[in-house]
């Protein structure tokens, strides 16, 4: 109703009694666009707001990321002596015994949660699953590594060492996907792990896992088991 009457009759008069006439319904469509646009440009402004803050943690995330794999390592050893002893049973129950297991580095779970917040969905949703993963097998070990140390100590179960593995390697693997990506070199791309990813990380882990070198029993078949699995630790 703005410049419609100009088209059916073209006369001043006339337009201003149109205009007069539908100056209520005029203002609220103006103000209905001009809301639009406002919402449009604020919402472009957050989004590139969004994207600098991302930037600024992902400059830390790499340093983050290679915490993360020293951490696995050495959890990896730990794991390693878990399953000698449920092995082997070497040390009596009334021995002064323990087994030294590193902790899940803090400062490099807050990075990876300040990049959650900051991240696009896709992004976020694999850093989220390599925390979940993480505090999952983080908990595994430190209760086995727990019960097994002292006068009163129990010997792990071996069912329960192989979860463990599995989920170091899981973690490992996720982690090693996203490194490139950290540092600004490639896209990012989220992977279904397969089978090779675990046996690549079981020996960048030094877990003698694979052809001939099956220490812990049954545990490639474990693995493969695992893979895809909808419930339960494996499914995160």
């Amino acid at each position: 109703m703005v410049l419609g009457p100009l088209v059916v009759k073209f006369d001043w008069v006339y337009l201003q009694e149109v205009w007069s006439r539908w100056q209520s319904l005029n203002v609220g469509v103006l103000a209905l666009i001009s809301s639009v646009l406002v919402f449009k440009a604020t919402k472009h402004h957050s989004e590139q707001e969004r994207q600098r803050r991302f930037k600024a943690a992902r400059a830390m995330l790499p340093d983050a990321l290679s915490e993360l794999t020293t951490y696995l390592k050495h959890a990896a050893k730990s794991l390693d002596q878990l399953w000698d002893d449920f092995e082997y049973s070497a040390v009596s129950s009334d021995s002064e015994f323990e087994i030294i297991y590193p902790k899940l580095p803090v400062k490099a779970r807050e990075t990876i949660k300040e990049c959650i917040s900051q991240a696009n969905d896709d992004v976020g949703d694999y850093l989220a699953r390599i925390l979940a993963n993480l505090q999952v097998f983080d908990t595994r070990l430190s209760e086995m590594c727990e019960e097994c140390k002292g006068k009163a100590r129990k010997s792990p179960h071996g069912q329960e060492v192989k979860v463990a593995m599995i989920l170091a390697a899981k973690s490992h693997a996720l982690v090693s996907n996203i490194f490139e990506f950290s540092r600004g070199i490639t896209k990012f791309s989220a992977i279904e792990l397969e089978l090779h990813h675990y046996m690549s990380s079981y020996a960048l882990l030094e877990l003698e896992v694979g052809t001939g070198l099956d220490k812990y029993s049954d545990l490639t078949a474990m693995t493969v088991k695992s893979i895809g699995s909808k419930e339960g630790v494996f499914s995160l």
